[in-house]
């Protein structure tokens, strides 16, 4: 079996996500719209990870409208 060395202090990589960004720059009652449902999902996964609370409503054209609470 191969030893697995332990190391130590090692930075974690910064995330890429464009949507944890746009999220902490928003304060409560900020919103935007994003062009499908699946967008939506992407946003929400985000939400999640980050324990951000949001709403959304659905728009024309399959748009989504994302609140932040």
């Amino acid at each position: 079996m191969t030893e697995i060395k332990i190391e130590k202090g090692v930075p974690i990589p910064k995330s890429n996500s464009k949507w944890q960004d746009i999220l902490l720059k928003m304060k409560a009652g900020d919103s935007f719209v994003v062009p499908n449902i699946n967008t939506a999902g992407s946003v929400r996964a985000c939400c999640k990870r980050l324990g951000v609370k949001i709403t959304m409503h659905g728009l024309t054209k399959g748009q989504v409208r994302i609140w932040k609470k």
